[in-house]
């Protein structure tokens, strides 16, 4: 099943809704090197987690030494989101500004992928979110890790991250035509 993102009023970034069982039975991929490069398979499979296990798992395998492509990620993810028209955005990072900017655009309870990269190179794919008191928190399911507010500054600094990839997409407004959150159904406007 293909899930329908929120978008926020006149923003466009890619987001969907982080359902708490998503955190409590989250297990990363398999792989047998320590210093995997699975980064990209497992943020997909962390933020789809109805994705086919078994392909995302042998996408993992078949990266874990090299790292995925953009192209190969943004594959897999179209996949997922294939009636939308996405783009990916490259934005500079400016601390503490992109703190500020995930807190503007992100929905509380919402998740979205992002790519950090740093000297030219996508070098880390993971999931941020933002939690029902505003926090934003960078999980990283690779090392099974989640950062908060600025934890998310001192990850960005360690790594030396400069840009980060957002998916956006051209919709402005999507209404939600379900009350119930355990079955939530959404229709896209122009």
């Amino acid at each position: 099943m293909v899930e329908c993102p929120i978008i926020v009023e006149n923003k466009s970034l890619f987001q969907k809704i982080l359902y708490n069982e998503q955190i409590e039975n989250w297990k990363p991929l398999s792989c047998s090197r320590l210093d995997s490069k699975n980064c990209g398979p497992t943020a997909l499979k962390f933020i789809f987690p109805n994705i086919n296990h078994s392909q995302i798992q042998d996408l993992s395998v078949d990266v874990e030494t090299t790292g995925i492509t953009l192209e190969r990620f943004n594959q897999v993810l179209f996949e997922q989101i294939i009636h939308l028209d996405v783009t990916m955005t490259k934005l500079l990072i400016v601390l503490p500004d992109i703190l500020i900017f995930f807190k503007t655009n992100l929905l509380p309870g919402y998740i979205s992928v992002i790519g950090l990269e740093s000297v030219g190179i996508m070098n880390h794919i993971t999931t941020i979110a933002k939690d029902v008191n505003d926090n934003i928190v960078l999980f990283d399911g690779q090392s099974n890790m989640a950062y908060v507010n600025n934890e998310v500054f001192d990850y960005i600094k360690k790594y030396k991250f400069i840009y980060v990839w957002c998916i956006k997409h051209k919709y402005k407004h999507i209404i939600d035509l379900s009350s119930n959150q355990s079955n939530k159904k959404m229709r896209i406007e122009n």
